[in-house]
């Protein structure tokens, strides 16, 4: 017992006792294993939004890293677009939240069916998304991103409280290139920079970071 077993049986052996044995073991076994699904499942939840389903911050921040690492090791490309539902809090006031929870899900399967298998969408806050685009330069993602912003646009879910009439979304991009000395941290920085730039610029846009533009420049 003290090496690790969990019962034992004497001999000579008595078949009922044997057969009692084996019951309780498998009771014990079959406990185990939905422990073990449990586990599985709160694991899970943890890392999951539970109004869109998608991954959360959590999550993102294991991938990010992940992603980061490879592609300095590879030197790969790959680009982050923030994205943010515009006008959202008036949506909430004027519509409700719960047509507003709905608006928030139909906006996250929007963004999730325009993005490839290979990479991640995740619920960032309240009304943003965070968006990791693996493998992609920034003409690339722009134009990822500005096929988005026109089917979230297209689904046309009425929203009183802005001037298009309609639930829009903004975005900004950032872009790692091979060799630059930056960290995923600061990517995320300069993406919520170039965010903050399409809302000024009047919203239902996509904006460069400054970074790309100072590439741009350049070339």
């Amino acid at each position: 017992m003290n090496a690790g077993a969990d019962d034992y049986v004497t001999k000579p052996l008595d078949p009922f006792t044997l057969h009692t044995r084996l019951i309780v073991a498998l009771r014990v076994t079959s406990l185990h294993s939905e422990l073990a699904g449990y586990r599985r499942t709160l694991a899970e939840q943890a890392r999951t939004d539970p109004l869109t389903g998608l991954r959360n911050r959590l999550t993102l921040a294991e991938d990010l890293e992940l992603l980061h690492s490879r592609s300095q090791r590879y030197g790969r490309d790959y680009c982050l677009a923030m994205c943010d539902v515009d006008n959202f809090k008036s949506y909430n006031d004027i519509h409700g939240h719960q047509a507003g929870d709905a608006a928030l899900k139909a906006v996250a399967a929007t963004l999730a069916s325009q993005i490839r298998e290979s990479d991640g969408i995740y619920r960032y806050g309240g009304e943003e998304f965070l968006l990791l685009l693996s493998d992609q330069s920034w003409p690339g993602a722009q134009a990822v991103m500005e096929r988005a912003r026109a089917a979230v646009q297209e689904l046309g879910i009425t929203h009183a409280g802005d001037d298009s009439g309609v639930l829009t979304i903004s975005t900004g991009i950032s872009n790692y290139q091979p060799g630059q000395q930056i960290s995923s941290k600061e990517l995320l920085t300069e993406a919520d920079t170039a965010l903050y730039a399409a809302k000024t610029a009047g919203r239902n846009t996509v904006s460069l970071s400054e970074s790309i533009h100072q590439d741009l420049g350049q070339h």
